[in-house]
């Protein structure tokens, strides 16, 4: 006989919005949608690329290690926020890692008069990964992990991985990994989470 949906979310133990975006990021994998491109987003309009980039990989390894850092980072900040708060919260920064993307290479364009960084692509969660990891170690900011075999505090892990990632990996998107954590930053150190309160609270209203 067929498993219920109830014990399938019992047997894998994942909360059903982290659930959800590994399986969106599955389903676009297998259905790609777009990258975003400073050119195509200004010049042709491709706003749609803005909340769709985050959620298509290059390839099914870029995928693997997306959803692997996800997976334990999206279990314990549902719990801890809400499944609500946590859509919530995937869509802003979804939004807000790209826009934040875009920024940064409009400013490196114009710095550099290398129009290089305007033509290249942003792809994948690794953005949302980062912003959601600076929540994280901003649980137990006086604690330390681990990154590549050293010890490292957690006030500066996220620093530490984006470099380490860099090194390793030198075709990962600087540029989209630092993005992120300033994102993270706007909400843990800036005024982003004021705000989201403050339009929850409106939404809440207007639903009334």
């Amino acid at each position: 006989s067929s498993l219920s949906p109830q014990l399938v979310f019992s047997m894998m133990n994942i909360p059903p919005v982290t659930l959800a975006v590994l399986g969106l990021n599955t389903y676009l994998y297998l259905f790609p949608a777009a990258p975003v491109i400073l050119k195509q987003v200004f010049e042709f309009k491709g706003w749609r690329r803005l909340l769709l980039s985050p959620l298509h990989h290059a390839d099914l390894l870029h995928l693997f290690f997306n959803m692997a850092f996800f997976l334990p980072s999206g279990k314990r900040l549902e719990r801890r926020l809400g499944g609500a708060w946590f859509v919530y919260l995937l869509s802003v920064f979804s939004l807000l890692t790209r826009l934040v993307y875009l920024a940064l290479q409009a400013v490196l364009t114009e710095l550099t008069q290398d129009q290089s960084y305007s033509t290249t692509c942003a792809v994948g969660f690794s953005g949302v990964l980062f912003a959601l990891k600076v929540l994280s170690y901003q649980d137990n900011p006086d604690g330390e992990s681990s990154v590549m075999g050293y010890t490292v505090s957690n006030r500066y892990a996220t620093w530490a991985e984006l470099i380490v990632i860099q090194i390793t990996t030198p075709r990962a998107s600087f540029i989209g990994h630092l993005a992120g954590i300033l994102v993270g930053l706007l909400y843990t150190a800036g005024p982003l989470k004021a705000i989201m309160e403050i339009c929850a609270c409106f939404k809440s209203k207007d639903a009334y």
